[in-house]
């Protein structure tokens, strides 16, 4: 499905439309503004490779692959910012290798949500160096907006004003907050010619119905473990994803409850750790069912579509 959308999408670029929003050969030909709507950064990377030389099909297995690298990347400048080196690439591992990121990759193949773990930890890191007022940062953190609303908008307005909080917290001043906000608002004011004719627009489309209550929770213990070859495989016999957070995910989380209990973690650091944590617990109580009043009433949760979801910001 993303090649022959991959291959509609050239064709605007082709003849010169640079943001794409038709495509006239899908829809049984009759034509169908799906870029609209659709996630887009996926499309522009692979519409890439494809100019390089590379078939569709190709060029979308091209983009998987790039952005699982990039993601691995992002992770490690972000965590190596603050810890160094060594942390830095033991957070890139975790984060390469949590079970959602896998499934959204090999079994899923959701494009956008892929996308999306590229953005994450960037949103975080410019959001901590826009405080000092550096412009290259306030920019880079209204780019990285720019592509994680054209990755994954639903999980951005999750990460976005999380990053904000974070940010808060490295704040030597309340004048220094301004920066990493004019950055947000920057990204949101160009990132407006996407978001306001979907806004405007998805009333006219079946997406409104489908969202209209949410109904994917799953069970307490399968977000813990999966049932299948003795808990090491996140797929079952008859195609079903086995959406577990992750053993040694789960493993660090307790070891740093140990930490924080034994007062081993330097003070300056507790704040920190004790905001993930909350966003940690926050993500995890928000997948199970006696939360679905909250999913039903709130239209950005709802465009997440399905509640397991929130396994890609826990995975951050």
């Amino acid at each position: 499905m993303h090649s022959v959308f991959l291959q509609s999408f050239y064709e605007n670029l082709k003849q010169g439309f640079f943001i794409p929003q038709w495509a006239g050969d899908l829809c049984a030909g009759y034509g169908c503004p799906v870029f609209l709507f659709e996630y887009v950064t996926p499309f522009y990377l692979g519409s890439l490779f494809y100019f390089l030389g590379f078939s569709y099909i190709d060029s979308m297995k091209l983009f998987l692959v790039f952005a699982y690298i990039l993601s691995g990347l992002s992770m490690y400048f972000f965590v190596k910012d603050s810890y160094g080196k060594t942390a830095g690439f033991i957070g890139a591992i975790l984060y390469l290798f949590a079970p959602i990121h896998l499934m959204e990759m090999h079994f899923r193949v959701s494009v956008g949500t892929h996308a999306a773990f590229i953005f994450i930890p960037l949103s975080f890191l410019f959001a901590k160096k826009a405080l000092d007022g550096n412009p290259i940062f306030i920019t880079l953190g209204a780019i990285n907006f720019l592509l994680f609303m054209l990755s994954h908008s639903s999980i951005a307005f999750v990460i976005v004003p999380t990053s904000l909080v974070y940010a808060f917290l490295y704040r030597k001043n309340f004048k220094q907050l301004l920066y990493p906000i004019f950055s947000i608002f920057l990204g949101a004011g160009i990132t407006a010619y996407y978001i306001l004719p979907a806004l405007f627009e998805v009333k006219y489309t079946w997406y409104i119905q489908g969202i209209r209550t949410i109904e994917d929770f799953k069970p307490f213990f399968e977000y813990i473990y999966s049932p299948v070859r003795f808990g090491l495989l996140f797929q079952g016999h008859q195609g079903e994803l086995r959406l577990v957070i992750g053993y040694l995910h789960l493993a660090i989380i307790i070891l740093t409850f140990i930490l924080l209990i034994s007062k081993k973690i330097i003070r300056d650091d507790r704040k920190v750790i004790y905001f993930l944590l909350s966003f940690f617990f926050v993500c995890f109580i928000l997948m199970q069912a006696f939360t679905k009043p909250i999913w039903d009433n709130v239209f950005f949760l709802r465009s997440f579509i399905l509640p397991w979801r929130m396994l890609v910001p826990i995975a951050f």
